[in-house]
């Protein structure tokens, strides 16, 4: 026999009998308690605020990314000679090399920009990239 639902009355969801779904909860009598709020922790590291690097000229670092052709292989040549002697004039990018590589040299070196040269098979790009510990 099926009895009339009663009005307010939730349906509930699970698959599970009454007093076992009551019973994970804690007890019907029970009310739930607020969770407070989430304390949010420092997950940056703490950068080092001396005079020195604010005194040091911006410097950056120049490359390509991928298959490039020859006249972007001269542009990099040409952008790293209009940004020396702030720039690496020697560096040179390999296959393997990620941009995680250049930016955890970066901070030790302190280098704050990156220009990057890329190649797709309708355009060209350049990327400029800002890193804050340089």
């Amino acid at each position: 026999r099926r009895l009339p639902r009663r009005r307010g009355a939730q349906a509930r969801t699970s698959s599970a009998p009454r007093n076992l779904a009551l019973a994970s909860r804690g007890g019907a009598e029970m009310a739930r308690r607020k969770q407070g709020r989430r304390i949010k922790r420092k997950t940056q590291k703490e950068t080092d605020t001396s005079d020195q690097a604010s005194e040091l000229p911006p410097r950056a670092f120049v490359f390509s990314k991928g298959k490039v052709s020859a006249p972007l292989k001269a542009l990099v040549n040409d952008l790293k000679g209009v940004m020396s002697p702030n720039t690496a004039r020697a560096l040179k990018a390999q296959r393997r090399n990620k941009i995680k590589d250049f930016v955890d040299v970066a901070g030790s070196l302190h280098v704050s920009f990156f220009l990057i040269v890329s190649s797709t098979e309708q355009s060209s790009y350049l990327r400029l990239g800002r890193s804050p510990r340089g």
